[in-house]
This record gives C-alpha cells, structure tokens and sequence, in this order.
C-alpha cells in the first residue's frame, strides 16, 4: 500500500500534475540527463503547457571556475523546452 493506503501507480508521472527539474549547475551531465526524462514527460502528459513545469539550476552559488552550466546555457534549454 502507498500514502494513505492507496495503490501506488505504475508510474508516479503519469500522474503528476506539476513537475520540477533540477540539474547541478556544476555537472553539465546532470543537465543532459534530463532530456530523456522530459522527452518522457512529454510522451506521458502530452500536451505540457497545460502543467506547471520548472527547469531548476542547483548550486548557484558556487565560484564560477567550478560550474559547467551557464545562465544562459539553462535558459537556453528551458527555452527550447518551452517552460
């Protein structure tokens, strides 16, 4: 049994109706490694700009010799994923 005593789903995104991506800041993989799992996203919900999405870029605050993402680069992306 899941919360409540409720049957947990198949998959946890076919029911999701908010989803937040987060991707390090200082790792460019971790951004890379969330393109199949939109890709997923969007095959599941189809049409994506009826949810609430958020790409999140984490450990903004690190010294800029330890990041591999830029500003520009994660607005790049959201901005092709068009959230």
């Amino acid at each position: 049994m899941g919360l409540f005593g409720k049957t947990p789903s198949k998959d946890p995104k076919e029911q999701g109706h908010a989803f937040i991506s987060v991707y390090s800041v200082c790792t460019k993989l971790s951004l890379e490694e969330l393109r199949p799992i939109w890709a997923l996203i969007k095959e599941l919900k189809g049409d994506v700009n009826s949810i609430p999405v958020m790409l999140v870029g984490n450990k903004c605050d690190e010294s800029t010799e330890l990041r591999e993402v830029s500003q520009i680069e994660g607005q790049a992306q959201a901005t092709s994923w068009s959230i």
